[in-house]
């Protein structure tokens, strides 16, 4: 098993959150894991992208061009890395904040992130919602493993910010039905 993932959003959203949440997750479950953080100076507002592999074998290079799977956060990304996901790959992405599609040979899944990352009490929950679908749809790692992510990544947070984030996680997994 060999999975690559190109994550992507604007600066702030978590996305290199989201990456190592994925990543950190998939060590849990004893897998080979790479994780090649970018972002532009600016942070905030910049776009930032994270590329993840995850095999069940040893990595030998963490750059790849074409990916399996695409999670995206706003349109500048899709519309960036929407066209490295191979055909028959998947991308998920915020259904509120991309309209347009670019490739047309994947699978798509719309989640509205945002809106229920609001709901949940926080919009900086939304990576922990796709989070949540990636490991419902793509079964690279249990459920388990990912709360268990989260506890380790929060740690030095307080049980509010833990339990939002497991809550916005359970949420995205659930919304796979």
């Amino acid at each position: 098993m060999k999975q690559r993932i190109i994550l992507s959003g604007m600066g702030g959203q978590g996305v290199i959150s989201l990456g190592n949440l994925i990543g950190i997750s998939s060590m849990f479950e004893d897998k080979s894991v790479s994780i090649v953080p970018s972002y532009g100076a600016e942070m905030r507002g910049g776009i930032s992208n994270c590329f993840v592999t995850i095999s069940d074998k040893r990595i030998g290079s963490p750059v790849f061009s074409a990916a399996d799977v695409g999670i995206f956060m706003y349109q500048p990304a899709m519309d960036a890395f929407g066209k490295n996901i191979s055909g028959g790959g998947l991308i998920i992405y915020d259904e509120n904040l991309i309209t347009d599609r670019v490739k047309s040979s994947v699978e798509f899944k719309g989640v509205p992130a945002n809106l229920e990352a609001e709901k949940i009490g926080n919009i900086k929950a939304a990576n922990m919602i796709l989070a949540g679908v990636w490991c419902r749809m793509k079964k690279i790692v249990k459920f388990d493993s990912g709360i268990k992510a989260i506890r380790e990544m929060f740690k030095n947070k307080n049980k509010d910010i833990i339990n939002m984030n497991e809550n916005a996680f359970e949420f995205g997994y659930k919304f796979i039905k």
